[in-house]
């Protein structure tokens, strides 16, 4: 038997009362409605029968009466957002529910220096800046996991990405819980994530391994998609992060779909390395790919293809698959 679908807003015996005393006036008694996600409902009805009051509360902007001279209303008067009983959210986690609004890119920018070269405190009163003008958390996050892409684009030293790649699977984590989850309380985790890449570029500060730069521009003219598809795994395989991220961006510039970029790089990460930990970072921003709506998301490829090529590796790091490419008879890998 299926399961009914949660509705995104829902009233129960809703009672609205202003007022107190033989002063009292009930605006709303013992409403019921359930909305579903893809349904259109009108609400009509005379001069002063409520229906202001209701939307009102539907919305989150007011709390339904819970009793009536001392008595508790049964069953409870109560609204639901998404599931969530709105009397259990406190006035800063209701507002949550209403903060819709995109990031721009002026804000994307500045949030992410922010993140990269000043101080916690400021991390913390641009993000709630962004709040309070109703940005959405979850498109905050986006902006996250870019500025952590940049922090690892910007590490060198092969020994240095332990804590930009630990932090960017932070991020990688809390966006799948975001968007699985309805915890009231996840919000709270978005701040921590902000602080947390914010402590990692200041650690990657304290140990001189920042290098902002303009990476070389190779030239893709002529080739094909699959030549330069090539290209990009030949760079990554050879452990030359400028040009893995060179060829990356030559793709990007010249051809739309990027679906055979995020395979080329998800196997290159697969293949390359004898340690599944750090071989898995780069799939974790593949797949922030497919859900970051912010237009310079192209970042979380270059990261990923730059990522595989430069992180500590052990021995020969496609023995691995060599060995399995044999034991197959998979001639591209056994070579």
């Amino acid at each position: 038997m299926p399961v009914a679908e949660t509705p995104l807003l829902r009233a129960q015996n809703v009672h609205r009362i202003l007022g107190t005393g033989d002063a009292a006036a009930h605006i709303l008694s013992g409403v019921n409605l359930s909305i579903g996600r893809d349904e259109y409902v009108s609400i009509v009805g005379p001069s002063g029968s409520g229906k202001s009051t209701l939307l009102y509360l539907l919305g989150g902007l007011d709390r339904p009466s819970t009793s009536l001279n001392g008595r508790i209303f049964s069953p409870a008067s109560a609204i639901f957002i998404n599931g969530q009983d709105t009397a259990k959210l406190n006035d800063a986690e209701l507002a949550m529910l209403r903060n819709t609004g995109p990031v721009s890119g002026e804000e994307s920018a500045h949030l992410t220096q922010t993140v990269l070269r000043d101080n916690e405190i400021a991390v913390l009163e641009e993000i709630t800046g962004l709040l309070k003008a109703g940005k959405n958390p979850r498109r905050i996050l986006d902006v996250l996991q870019l500025a952590v892409a940049q922090i690892v684009l910007e590490t060198h030293t092969p020994e240095n990405f332990n804590m930009p790649h630990h932090c960017y699977e932070y991020h990688n984590t809390l966006a799948w819980f975001w968007d699985n989850f309805d915890h009231p309380r996840r919000l709270r985790l978005l701040l921590v994530a902000a602080c947390f890449a914010n402590r990692v570029a200041g650690t990657m500060i304290g140990l001189g391994d920042v290098h902002p730069q303009a990476w070389p521009a190779v030239n893709a003219g002529g080739l094909s998609q699959a030549q330069v598809l090539d290209r990009v795994d030949t760079a990554i395989c050879a452990l030359n992060g400028a040009e893995s991220v060179a060829w990356t961006q030559a793709y990007c510039d010249n051809f739309s779909d990027r679906a055979p970029l995020v395979s080329r790089i998800a196997l290159a990460a697969t293949k390359l390395g004898n340690d599944p930990h750090n071989q898995e970072i780069a799939q974790c921003m593949l797949m922030d790919f497919g859900t970051n709506q912010m237009p310079n998301r192209d970042r979380l490829l270059l990261s990923a293809a730059y990522h595989t090529a430069m992180h500590r590796k052990y021995g020969d790091p496609l023995e691995p698959a060599k060995r399995f490419g044999r034991a197959f008879d998979m001639s591209e890998l056994a070579a």
